[in-house]
């Protein structure tokens, strides 16, 4: 029926989930408004695959977690664990544009700003030996107060 409504239902889902997706009752809500706009199987799809993934990760099985945390993505946007997931699996193959890329694709809106990723980006150019970018986000997560990027702030960039 959602044709019938020639994009009313996705547009009000939306402001929905924007209104009340960060109240703390409001996972079934957010579930519910998750189905409409992305589909109650790829929804759950997303997260299988995202489950079979860690356990690749944790095999080692790099490339095959990989393209199921990038099809968990297509399928499901909006978590922000699948983008980090593979770019600490890219971060681990050394496909250090990889990591860079990922980060690009995720939208500031499902950011936690905490600060894990963007110390993983900042790892990432360290590893290419661009101190300059790396220091600059260790500069961003740390404060955002994430412990690690204040210690390579001290012992690797200079204030």
């Amino acid at each position: 029926n959602k044709d019938f409504f020639k994009g009313k239902i996705e547009a009000q889902a939306k402001k929905a989930l924007n209104k009340y997706g960060n109240m703390s009752n409001s996972e079934s809500l957010k579930i519910i408004l998750y189905y409409i706009l992305y589909g109650e199987s790829n929804f759950k799809k997303s997260i299988e695959n995202f489950e079979i993934a860690n356990e690749l990760f944790r095999k080692e099985k790099y490339n095959e977690a990989s393209l199921l945390y990038e099809q968990s993505r297509a399928l499901f946007p909006l978590n922000v664990d699948y983008y980090y997931n593979d770019m600490v699996v890219q971060f681990k193959k050394k496909n250090h544009d990889k990591v860079l890329s990922i980060f690009t694709e995720i939208n500031d809106s499902i950011n936690p700003k905490k600060g894990k990723l963007e110390f993983l980006v900042g790892k990432s150019y360290l590893e290419v030996k661009d101190t300059i970018n790396a220091c600059k986000f260790f500069k961003i997560s740390g404060g955002m107060n994430f412990l690690k990027s204040k210690q390579y702030l001290k012992n690797i960039c200079i204030n």
